[in-house]
């Protein structure tokens, strides 16, 4: 399974695995293709993007709202 993640480019394959043994029992069946490693680099990839997104708001808003 490792291997496999390596394969796939995830950075830390321990993370993964440690996520997917967390999460597997309580997928559904129909998203269990989602914790495969191509297909959950690319969800987390697209999280951390919106994330940083949020944050760059988040700052924005702040900056707005101080006294210049």
């Amino acid at each position: 399974m490792v291997e496999s993640a390596k394969r796939c480019r995830i950075e830390n394959p321990a993370i993964w695995l440690a996520d997917v043994l967390a999460r597997v029992n309580d997928t559904p069946a129909d998203e269990l293709p989602d914790l495969l490693p191509d297909r959950w680099k690319l969800l987390h990839e697209n999280a951390a993007v919106r994330q940083i997104d949020a944050a760059a708001a988040r700052r924005r808003e702040f900056a707005a709202t101080r006294p210049h």
